[in-house]
């Protein structure tokens, strides 16, 4: 094993004790670099990946415990986890590394907002802006706001950056002078709408009460390290292995040889003032008169009076320009939509009202009274299930259920497109966000997009609020995707309650069933299945069909071949129940055959 003997100790780890962890092998190459550990543990904080970000951060710790870059993160991660007292400890660790850490304080003051203490908030965040922490006095204008210091807030926010949050906090200020713009507000979200699937585990969320959301983690995630590696300073005697079996060691400091010895008891000292303050890497190769050979890595971190400092690492700017990021808190998008909404309620543009406030339900039907104001909009959807079209005209809705599904859908649309005929497709929402160029797709060449809730879970398990998140979050995102919100649902299995349609009913969403249900043909061979779906025809039919097998891209140009011979057309959804025909980019006529020739 290793042993070292100073001379002089600047500091220990514990309680005066030098204690000193293993490492599983070399730690040199860019790759295990400090800076590259930390900015690895600081994206996947940001994806969302607690157990990844805890594991590069810990290796972080074992090359340069005396940083507080990685000190700064843990506690972000800590506060993600909702364990606010380490938190506190991981930023105090690394301002004391550091006392003109910008980021240490600052996450203090995210911690103190934790603990809904607005005044220890705000002289942690000034304390952050005179450390040249620009982006905390956007934080502070937000506590000052919150505490009623309207005049100090907007002197705050004056040469700050322009982020999300400082938008927000100028429209919250101007609120009781009627002088809030709604512009401010519109662009706070922008970020929020833009990177959807960005990890946010901490919002601002406008409430004096409550100035957090904490949207925490189930993370198990380690307890951070009580102390750094040893500091040392001046003649430190480094010792291999001893015993009779030992011929040789070798002293290496950060990858460079030092010295060698055969001399029992096959130590050297080691100066290191000869060396810059900073960490260093210690590799004693020790070698046994049978031939084998052992090595022995350990990290420390001299520190001499006099002695010049180690080069700054490369790459710490974007480090901590990216910890100053993770710390300003971006607006809670519940309040900044609420205020919206109710902002759109008053100037009756009951439509905005109606996509702001189903964006708040989708991610949180309880949040303030939002069910209730969007239950005050105009509405024709009604809580009646949808069986089947008028009867006159022999036209024909085809409806594909699930997905998409990336190994069927595409198929499944080229077969569409060749046949010239529209369809519906009712989506799973989870689906839908995992493959959103398919559903574009879809909305380009003419199908109709319609909601098959987000997770594909039975409604009649749900209250009322959580099938309104089901339907509106899904509701939502085909909206963003196709530039048009669903505005029919099919339940899963056909399972629906009074509670899920008189939530559909608030998001003017109405119940679509059908007339005939393709599952148990979809198990018999091609050339069963297909009399069975002719034979199902009738005038206004409704075709719930899977999206999802080989045999049903084999059977449906047949199906269509033979029912367009009877004299079916094909339409969707929207245009059956209601007569209303869409422009439809990529069709020809609704239902009409293609040219001559080019139908197989």
């Amino acid at each position: 094993m290793i042993r070292l003997q100073n001379s002089v100790l600047a500091r220990a780890a514990v309680g005066g004790a030098l204690f000193f962890a293993w490492l599983a092998g070399p730690a040199t190459g860019a790759e295990t670099s400090y800076p590259n550990r930390v900015m690895d543990g600081i994206r996947h904080i940001r994806a969302g990946q607690p157990d990844l970000a805890a594991a590069a951060l810990q290796d972080a710790f074992q090359l340069d415990a005396n940083n507080p870059a990685a000190w700064n993160a843990y506690g972000i991660l800590l506060l993600d986890a909702g364990r606010i007292d380490q938190a506190e400890s991981c930023f105090a660790r690394a301002q004391s590394l550091d006392p003109m850490d910008p980021n240490a304080a600052m996450g203090l003051g995210v911690a103190s907002l934790a603990r809904r203490r607005l005044k220890d908030a705000s002289t942690h965040f000034g304390e952050a802006a005179r450390r040249s922490g620009p982006a905390a006095s956007v934080m502070q204008a937000y506590v000052e706001a919150l505490t009623g210091n309207l005049a100090r807030a907007k002197a705050l926010l004056r040469g700050g950056p322009d982020v999300p949050l400082a938008r927000a906090v100028s429209a919250f200020v101007e609120r009781p002078a009627g002088r809030a713009s709604l512009g401010d507000w519109r662009s706070a979200l922008e970020t929020a709408d833009n990177a959807a699937n960005n990890h946010e585990p901490l919002l601002a969320s406008f409430f004096p009460a409550a100035p957090l959301t904490r949207t925490w983690q189930a993370a198990r995630i380690p307890t951070p390290p009580k102390a750094g590696q040893a500091v040392v300073a001046g003649i430190v005697t480094l010792r291999g292995d001893d015993g009779p079996d030992v011929r040789s060691a070798a002293f290496y400091i950060d990858g460079g040889l030092a010295s060698v010895t055969n001399v029992s008891p096959f130590a050297w000292s080691w100066n290191t003032a000869e060396y810059p303050n900073g960490a260093h890497l210690i590799r004693i190769e020790v070698r046994r008169n049978s031939g084998a050979s052992s090595i022995r890595e350990r990290r420390v971190r001299t520190q001499n009076v006099g002695a010049a400092s180690a080069p700054a690492y490369a790459g710490m700017e974007e480090i901590d320009r990216q910890l100053s990021a993770m710390l300003t808190l971006p607006p809670d998008p519940r309040f900044a939509r609420f205020t919206l909404a109710r902002a759109a309620i008053a100037s009756g543009n009951t439509a905005e009202a109606r996509r702001r406030l189903e964006a708040v339900v989708g991610q949180d039907p309880g949040y303030l009274n939002s069910v209730a104001l969007l239950g005050e909009l105009p509405r024709t959807a009604t809580t009646d299930e949808i069986w089947h079209g008028p009867a006159t005209g022999r036209r024909i809705a085809l409806t594909f259920d699930d997905g998409p599904v990336p190994t069927h859908t595409p198929q499944l649309l080229d077969t569409l497109a060749a046949l010239n005929v529209p369809a519906t497709f009712f989506v799973v929402g989870k689906m839908a966000a995992a493959y959103p160029d398919i559903v574009r797709r879809m909305a380009r060449e003419g199908h109709e997009v319609e909601n098959h809730t987000w997770r594909h879970h039975n409604l009649r398990h749900m209250n009322g609020l959580e099938a309104m998140r089901e339907l509106a979050s899904t509701r939502r995102l085909i909206g963003m995707l196709t530039g048009r919100p669903s505005r029919y649902f099919r339940p899963p299995g056909g399972n629906i309650s009074m509670a899920a349609r008189q939530s559909a009913a608030l998001l003017d969403i109405q119940p679509v069933m059908w007339t005939y249900a393709s599952g148990k043909a979809e198990g018999l061979p091609v050339e069963e299945m297909i009399p069975r779906f002719v034979r199902a025809a009738r005038p206004g039919a409704i075709y719930l069909i899977h999206n999802g097998t080989d045999k049903i891209e084999a059977a449906i140009p047949i199906v269509v071949k033979q029912l367009r011979a009877k004299g079916y057309t094909f339409v969707t959804l929207e245009e059956l129940v209601t007569g209303r025909r869409e422009a439809r980019p990529g069709m020809h006529t609704a239902g009409a055959p293609p040219a001559k020739g080019s139908e197989g």
